[in-house]
């Protein structure tokens, strides 16, 4: 597993919206679950992102995985 803060100082149990899931804007950090292949799951939704990536960030998804 891969640790990373990527929450946001004024919420500890939230990351920033520029990592939050792309799909459904998921922000809570328990549902948002790093995978083997240095990827994001959304447990709302499903989405599987790349939150490091700068070319797909809050706004940018194109809908569950």
């Amino acid at each position: 597993m891969i640790a990373v803060n990527l929450r946001n100082d004024d919420s500890p149990d939230r990351v920033g919206p520029e990592n939050a899931c792309p799909s459904c804007g998921e922000r809570e950090i328990n549902r948002l679950v790093w995978n083997e292949e240095d990827q994001v799951e959304c447990t709302t939704c499903g989405h599987v992102y790349d939150p490091l990536s700068e070319s797909e960030g809050a706004e940018g998804g194109d809908g569950c995985e």
